[in-house]
């Protein structure tokens, strides 16, 4: 007997596969995570360091120019010469510090360059630059003073020959050494002859 056509419409139908799209989304969510990762690893590890680094030698070269014509950068020298304004400024003491920041791959991280300059007239006249802050690296720098070591230290004597300081006499009387001939055969002749006597010199005559 076949199925009436209210029978048909009874009957469950046979369940639908689910789309597989959401899957799809939440890989492709996950792989483009992981690029914006590497790609802001390779950035901070490679791209910020050598910007840095350029930006670096650029104020060397300038200033290595400028000394070689006479001249001294200036605090707005630098900036043009770096193409950017900088980030931070402050002064310690008689010294005025740009900071310059160039952003790294990871935002805790930035890399900084510290131009110092000192006051002439009505300009900041460049001193030095470096990739630490101005504190450490006055505190990693060694000053001598040269009034110290002029007081610690007595210039040598100079002697007739340019030889050096004469030698530390040794207490010793040396010059009866000094004032003998250097022929001792003759000294030794004259002590093995033996006296003439007045009879001897009688009989010359």
């Amino acid at each position: 007997m076949s199925d009436t056509p209210q029978d048909s419409a009874n009957q469950p139908s046979s369940p639908q596969p689910k789309s597989s799209g959401g899957g799809h989304k939440g890989l492709f969510i996950t792989l483009i995570v992981i690029a914006v990762v590497l790609a802001a690893f390779c950035y901070e590890t490679f791209v910020a360091p050598a910007n840095l680094q350029a930006g670096f030698d650029k104020v060397a070269e300038a200033q290595f120019q400028s000394l070689a014509d006479n001249k001294t950068l200036s605090n707005l020298d630098v900036r043009e010469v770096l193409g950017k304004e900088p980030s931070n400024t402050y002064e310690e003491g008689d010294e005025y510090v740009e900071v310059f920041h160039w952003m790294g791959g990871m935002i805790v991280n930035s890399h900084k360059l510290y131009a110092v300059y000192r006051k002439q007239g009505e300009d900041w006249l460049f001193v030095r630059h470096s990739l630490k802050p101005k504190k450490v690296t006055d505190e990693q720098t060694i000053v001598i003073d040269p009034d110290a070591i002029e007081g610690d230290s007595e210039a040598p004597m100079d002697t007739a020959d340019g030889s050096g300081p004469p030698n530390e006499p040794s207490g010793e009387d040396d010059s009866s050494a000094a004032d003998q001939p250097d022929d001792d055969d003759n000294n030794d002749s004259g002590n093995d002859s033996e006296p003439v006597t007045s009879e001897e010199v009688e009989n010359q005559r």
